[in-house]
């Protein structure tokens, strides 16, 4: 059964986390802050059983003896998975509840803020506040969320680097079976470093453009993230473990039916492109410049992209190249462009045609 926690407003929360930041509080003398409840905290309406404040101190009470049990002298990374762990056990949190700034406010700074300051004893105020990708608490319960057990496989097990990668990037996140594919993947290889992580993820990144992930079934996805993988060269390139996963069928087939992105020049100048005048008035809009700024700084983004991107030819024919969330595809003939997803400070591009050629 889940539960609808208390939902501390911001305005409040930053007030408490001003004060605790400004007076610097220790771990110690924060326990004078907890309690199980605030008056100016309350849960939503609807949704679900208001939790009770004998769960809230069976929820301290486990968190506490959780991270206490691994010692003074834990690293950060095993605060975090002890503490993301208890937090996923003891919560049993609706899906709006685990969302939402509220809810993690007065987790934070209502319940558990002693423990907040164990882990970061300098904290700024976005890990105090909200439920965005660096506050103290929702970071390690999600990574829980999404990893699980993955978090504690093996002596190679994720790194904090890695796990800012997999759980702080929308473009993969909005993906869980994509994240745990990739992660199963980089566990199989417990010789890699920081940069072949770093380059191995960026790669993933740059297929969900393109390619739409989410339809593909777990052995697709599996073969699929295999390929990227063992497409990034250095030290991490070849598995040093070879454990078959329980969520994967292993049919020998050679791969998915779509192929998997490799960073190429394209042949097309694609600095030719006559840009669509709606690209140009959206983005004239959302940074306030002039058309003949915006379509210079677009032009330019376009040369930057010239000489890093991927190129792959999708179902229907189309040829295509692409960066980030940015993709172009050319029709069979080569007469145009259509771009699509091309996420740009914000600003999102769908379905303009962009003719090559002036």
């Amino acid at each position: 059964m889940s539960h609808v926690y208390p939902r501390l407003p911001t305005s409040v929360a930053r007030r408490i986390a001003t004060d605790i930041i400004d007076s610097q509080l220790t771990p110690e003398s924060a326990q004078d802050l907890v309690a199980l409840s605030h008056p100016r905290a309350a849960p939503i309406a609807t949704g679900g059983t208001p939790v009770t404040g004998k769960h809230l101190a069976q929820v301290r009470e486990h968190v506490l003896q959780s991270i206490n049990g691994i010692g003074r002298r834990a690293s950060s990374l095993d605060i975090d998975l002890a503490l993301g762990e208890a937090l996923h056990t003891t919560l049993q949190c609706s899906r709006a509840d685990s969302g939402s700034d509220g809810v993690w406010n007065f987790l934070t700074l209502v319940l558990l803020p002693d423990v907040a300051l164990r882990r970061f004893p300098n904290p700024k105020m976005a890990r105090l506040v909200g439920a965005g990708p660096r506050s103290v608490l929702r970071r390690t319960w999600l990574r829980h969320d999404v990893l699980g057990d993955l978090l504690s496989a093996g002596s190679g097990r994720l790194q904090e680097d890695e796990l800012v990668g997999l759980t702080e990037r929308t473009s993969m996140l909005r993906n869980r079976a994509l994240v745990r594919a990739v992660a199963k993947e980089a566990l199989r290889r417990e010789d890699r470093t920081t940069e072949w992580s770093r380059e191995f993820f960026k790669r993933v990144r740059w297929s969900t453009g393109p390619l739409l992930l989410e339809i593909l079934p777990p052995d697709d996805l599996a073969h699929h993230v295999r390929a990227i993988a063992d497409s990034v060269g250095g030290v991490g390139s070849t598995p040093t473990v070879d454990a078959e996963d329980p969520d994967v069928a292993h049919d020998g087939r050679q791969g998915p039916t779509v192929s998997t992105p490799t960073r190429v020049i394209p042949e097309i100048d694609l600095r030719q492109l006559t840009i669509a005048a709606t690209v140009i008035r959206k983005y004239t809009k959302a940074h306030q410049m002039s058309a003949e700024q915006a379509e210079a700084e677009l032009r330019e983004m376009i040369d930057d992209f010239q000489g890093e991107c991927n190129r792959w030819r999708n179902r229907n024919g189309r040829e295509s190249v692409g960066r980030d969330q940015f993709s172009l595809q050319m029709s069979p003939d080569r007469s145009m462009f259509i771009g699509y997803s091309a996420g740009t400070s914000g600003l999102t591009w769908r379905e303009h045609k962009l003719r090559y050629g002036r």
